[in-house]
């Protein structure tokens, strides 16, 4: 029982982790942030993953996007400037990807709130 409420538990809290929390740095190729675990920094030049994470309570829905580059690092991006940094990134990788060759893997919902074409 103990083990299941740990997983349930672990689960709701594992992506509020690396969410990004104020001081932010930004520069064209790099978006480091402090989180719950520590500063992270994600390379926007070799990002392998984007999603969008939708959690709901009694205020709303708040909406995080985990991006993941190819080094591993995952943040949680919430802010409207590191959304245009993230969505100025993948029109770049998107358009400098090869025939036959995919660039980072972003997901439908993620890229609709970002707003760029599907």
């Amino acid at each position: 029982m103990l083990g299941l409420l740990s997983i349930i538990a672990g689960f709701a809290l594992l992506p509020t982790l690396c969410e990004e929390r104020a001081p932010f740095r930004r520069s064209s190729s790099r978006l480091t942030a402090h989180t719950l675990t520590g500063e992270r920094s994600d390379d926007l030049n070799r990002i392998s993953t984007v999603r969008l994470l939708t959690t709901f309570s009694y205020g709303g829905a708040h909406r995080a996007l985990v991006v993941r580059d190819t080094h591993g690092v995952r943040l949680g991006i919430t802010t409207e400037t590191s959304r245009r940094q993230l969505r100025r990134a993948i029109e770049k990788a998107d358009a400098k990807a090869e025939p036959g060759v995919s660039g980072p893997r972003v997901s439908r919902v993620a890229r609709a709130h970002l707003g760029l074409a599907p």
